[in-house]
């Protein structure tokens, strides 16, 4: 149940919902992404953010892996991070048949928590990162 809800998180934007993305966040979430705006934190904060993705995102698709899941002891809230890669294209123009775009190797991270029966989206994370180091420091491997 908690694998399929993080599988299946992102239909809003396939299907282009701001009614699906509203029933999947909790009123009260919050998402770090990897635009430097986007610390958002609650569904008035986020909702906008959800409606220029859906104007801006065509085709969507993603491909992820290394899901690693942690149910708490209740069954009731689930922490996760996955790699995915994500694709999609530009709206169609009379200008342009649209840009694609492939952004791969992202770090996704999220906490769900289970709300009056369903699984909500409490806290989501995305993330590339730069590379080398943001602080040095002795890495050994």
């Amino acid at each position: 149940e908690v694998k399929d809800f993080i599988t299946d998180q992102y239909d809003f934007l396939s299907v282009g919902s701001i009614d699906i993305a509203e029933k999947i966040f909790s009123k009260d979430a919050t998402i770090f992404g990897t635009d430097e705006e986007e610390y958002l934190i609650g569904w008035e904060e986020i909702k906008p953010a959800i409606l220029g993705k859906i104007e801006a995102i065509e085709n969507p698709k993603f491909v992820t892996r290394n899901l690693r899941v942690v149910v708490g002891d209740n069954g009731q809230m689930a922490s996760y991070s996955q790699i995915l890669n994500f694709s999609y294209r530009t709206p169609t123009t009379e200008s342009s048949s649209g840009v694609k775009y492939e952004i791969d190797d992202i770090r996704n991270s999220g906490v769900i928590k289970k709300i009056d029966g369903n699984w909500k989206i409490v806290q989501i994370h995305w993330s590339k990162g730069v590379k080398g180091q943001a602080i040095e420091y002795e890495f050994q491997k």
